[in-house]
């Protein structure tokens, strides 16, 4: 019987790992699957045979892909405070992996304000952190925020739920209804006043 050893290393040479398999029986495939690979990359693989004469040559090496996978939760989804009396303002942290192709674009979603079902409140394309959106509403309210990333591959895995209110001024919100205002683009935060920019894009009332 022979000890059958696998060498992987990743394309840009930032990884190497000799396997060591199960011992090798002639009759059937002996397999090995690494784990904790990046999505959407690439590693070279070679296999030698080891018994107690010595060892021998590697196989040719074969290059092999990771498949590309959805993005990651985004981070800290948290709010601006910067609401008013009609908006909220959500600020969020990049995805925790991006599935090995960029994230082109964030949406936050939000509930109606009594629990219901979310919808998309607006769509962005962040090339920096924290990123964010404003949503405009027609009531005073609470609400529940959350937010996932787009890549070629489809839509992530959302960020945890986070709640966050409009200033309530004394006005009632009995008689709350949702519809928000949606933006298309690039936002950012302005360091030096606070304010969320709408840097590249467009915006529309529903």
């Amino acid at each position: 019987a022979a000890t059958v050893y696998m060498s992987f290393e990743s394309l840009l040479g930032a990884a190497v790992e000799l396997a060591h398999l199960p011992t090798y029986d002639p009759f059937n495939h002996t397999t090995y699957t690494p784990s904790n690979l990046t999505a959407g990359s690439c590693w070279y693989f070679s296999v030698a045979a080891v018994n107690d004469v010595g060892s021998s040559a590697f196989t040719p090496v074969y290059l092999f892909s990771t498949a590309l996978d959805t993005p990651g939760p985004p981070q800290n989804l948290h709010s601006a405070n910067m609401s008013t009396t009609t908006c909220i303002s959500m600020l969020w942290d990049a995805c925790t992996t991006t599935g090995g192709s960029s994230v082109m674009q964030y949406e936050l979603q939000a509930d109606d304000g009594f629990a219901g079902p979310f919808e998309v409140v607006c769509l962005v394309s962040c090339s920096s952190f924290p990123c964010g959106c404003t949503a405009t509403l027609d009531r005073p309210n609470v609400y529940r925020f959350r937010v996932r990333g787009i890549n070629t591959v489809g839509a992530g895995t959302f960020s945890d739920v986070v709640t966050s209110s409009t200033s309530m001024q004394g006005e009632s919100s009995s008689d709350f209804r949702h519809h928000g205002l949606h933006l298309s683009g690039s936002a950012a935060v302005d360091t030096s006043t606070g304010a969320l920019v709408l840097t590249n894009g467009s915006h529309n009332v529903a």
